[in-house]
């Protein structure tokens, strides 16, 4: 056999060994990107076909999270990474009613009331 033809045989079985390496052995990662308000809270590396482990939940004064979302979608710890992602922290905003605001509420009705007392 020749020189070349040995060294053409053996770069094969090499080039043949790394393709099989590669796919039984070599895991395809994915980044995942958390973001609040277009700040990143955290990147991680998602094997494909796994799920995701979501970060802590953020905070915002006045606002109540409502969870993870990517695309229109809502994003959990049983969600199957296929690809890279962005998911974006959802909030809605908090509406509270002031002692204030209760305390005049009450004082119009009693307002009503003897108006109405009155008028008998």
């Amino acid at each position: 056999m020749k020189k070349t033809s040995i060294l053409t045989l053996v770069v094969s079985v090499i080039l043949t060994l790394i393709f099989i390496y590669s796919l039984f052995f070599v895991k395809t990662t994915f980044t995942v990107t958390f973001t609040n308000n277009n700040e990143t809270v955290e990147t991680i590396k998602v094997v494909k076909g796994e799920t995701i482990k979501l970060p802590e939940n953020p905070t915002e004064e006045g606002k109540k999270f409502i969870g993870w979302y990517s695309n229109g979608k809502e994003v959990t710890n049983k969600t199957v990474v296929e690809s890279n992602m962005k998911v974006e922290a959802k909030f809605e905003e908090i509406t509270t009613t002031t002692k204030k605001a209760s305390k005049k509420k009450k004082e119009n009705n009693l307002k009503t009331d003897n108006i109405r007392q009155n008028n008998k």
